[in-house]
């Protein structure tokens, strides 16, 4: 008896601490909210060091072939060994010994 005339006093405080608790601890609480804040602003900063490296890079294969506009071809078949269909390419790699 005494449970159920506690209940009925005080409903509209157990509703607000039910919502409460409920707004804070479910999946789409505050609690759960703060994470996914926090995900998304690490990953904005991995996307802006991605983009930062990509204008390098860019900038960079930019500026190898201005350097070496006239001879391109001769670029690509020295730095990136490529050939053409009915030719033969050998690399040659010398190893240096430390005589004593």
């Amino acid at each position: 008896m005494k449970l159920i005339e506690f209940l009925k006093k005080y409903r509209w405080l157990i509703l607000i601490v039910c919502l409460a608790v409920y707004l804070v601890f479910a999946e789409g609480g505050i609690i759960h909210r703060r994470q996914v804040d926090k995900e998304i602003k690490l990953l904005k900063k991995e996307l802006e060091n991605q983009k930062r490296i990509i204008a390098t890079l860019e900038e960079q294969n930019n500026r190898l072939f201005s350097e070496h506009q006239t001879d391109e071809e001769e670029f690509i078949r020295t730095h990136l060994f490529l050939k053409k269909d009915n030719e033969d390419v050998f690399r040659v790699n010398y190893q240096t010994t430390d005589e004593e």
